[in-house]
């Protein structure tokens, strides 16, 4: 586990969950990850809890009175330089901004937006909280997908909104397509010196700079940024995710050198559970 203390603009940086149920949400997700919880917003205003382990923030539950129960979802932040700007880009590429850019004080000013398909993600320009401390360990985010209708049109918003590639993969089993944000591996090796050597061992070229994933959507199902938390024990974590009300929608099952669940929690709000282990 590395502690975060910085996100390049361009790279997903933050998660939060709205939801119009705080308590319901801090008690299933507390049992399944062991998570303490932070309560930041003044009294008077929506709740804002943050979730740390061992004193790092790791994610968010937003009190949202309106929020659509068929649509509960994380939501995906993204680094940005200008939150202004970015949503402006948002908008000239064909997205939408559903909440504009508003400061938050002492902490960062932040957007919710959707791309052309109706995947929605946030924007966060941070101004003393950076987002996620602790990632890439039990308990804490892991990485982002986006499922998406029209891949052609998702590579045309996210190249254009936050500098995005795409690299398509094929393992032997269907290709998969990764997007990159190219510098970000430079970055990470002021952080980590050896990480591109253990990439260059475990993964293939160019998984340095990758910043998420992109999938084509199942038909019928509405275009959505999921995520995946590491966990130590996939099985484990499944089996709690039962006692605690929530649904197992796929799984355990391996991955290459994955063991990975697809859940949602007792509001629908889906995720994904893995645990690497490297060959």
């Amino acid at each position: 586990m590395i502690v975060r203390n910085e996100y390049p603009a361009g790279v997903p940086c933050w998660i939060d969950l709205p939801t119009a149920d705080v308590q319901g949400s801090i008690e299933f997700y507390g049992g399944l990850f062991d998570w303490e919880f932070v309560d930041r917003a003044p009294s008077g205003v929506p709740r804002y809890v943050t979730a740390q382990i061992d004193g790092l923030d790791v994610a968010a539950l937003a009190e949202r009175p309106d929020a659509d129960p068929t649509r509960s979802a994380w939501i995906t932040y993204v680094s940005v330089a200008d939150a202004e700007a970015s949503a402006a880009r948002v908008q000239s590429a064909g997205g939408r901004v559903i909440d504009p850019p508003a400061e938050i004080p002492h902490a960062g000013i932040g957007a919710l937006c959707a791309d052309p398909d109706g995947a929605r993600f946030g924007l966060w320009q941070a101004k003393g909280r950076i987002g996620a401390q602790r990632v890439n360990a039990h308990g804490s985010w892991n990485f982002n997908e986006v499922k998406t209708i029209d891949p052609s049109a998702a590579e045309r918003f996210y190249g254009h909104v936050f500098g995005w590639q795409l690299q398509r993969i094929d393992f032997g089993a269907g290709e998969m397509m990764m997007w990159k944000m190219p510098g970000y591996g430079d970055f990470l090796v002021r952080l980590d010196p050896k990480i591109r050597e253990r990439h260059a061992k475990e993964a293939f070229d160019g998984f340095s700079d990758a910043v998420g994933w992109m999938a084509v959507a199942e038909p019928g199902t509405a275009a959505v940024w999921d995520l995946t938390f590491a966990v130590d024990d996939t099985d484990l974590a499944v089996e709690r995710v039962a006692k605690l009300g929530g649904s197992v929608v796929e799984g355990p099952f391996d991955a290459g050198p994955t063991r990975v669940a697809v859940v949602t929690d007792p509001h629908g709000a889906r995720f994904t559970v893995s645990k690497y282990t490297p060959a």
